[in-house]
């Protein structure tokens, strides 16, 4: 992107600015969602790292109320067993196959 730092440290308004190498922007996930609309299956990994780590519970949350309102073929992965295991011990996104 045409923006430097690592994206936990930015905000919305900074990350929105950043543009791709074909001057597009990055999408929020309800844009991405609202583009794809069930049309395809979405695959969304999920990238483990210490900052998600300390806040895995407010990430989770946020994650789950995204995913609530989405109607198409979705499905969750990470390379990460901890997260796998908090998922599924908090039984979230049992819609989705983990």
């Amino acid at each position: 992107t045409t923006k430097t730092g690592f994206i936990y440290s930015k905000n919305l308004d900074y990350i929105k600015a950043a543009k791709l190498f074909n001057n597009q922007t990055i999408p929020t996930i309800d844009e991405a969602f609202n583009l794809i609309d069930g049309r395809v299956p979405i695959l969304l990994e999920i990238k483990y790292s210490k900052h998600i780590r300390k806040n895995l519970e407010m990430f989770s949350i946020v994650l789950s109320e995204k995913l609530e309102s989405y109607n198409g073929p979705l499905g969750l992965m990470s390379f990460s067993i901890d997260l796998i295991k908090f998922i599924r011990k908090k039984n979230l996104f049992t819609r989705f196959p983990l």
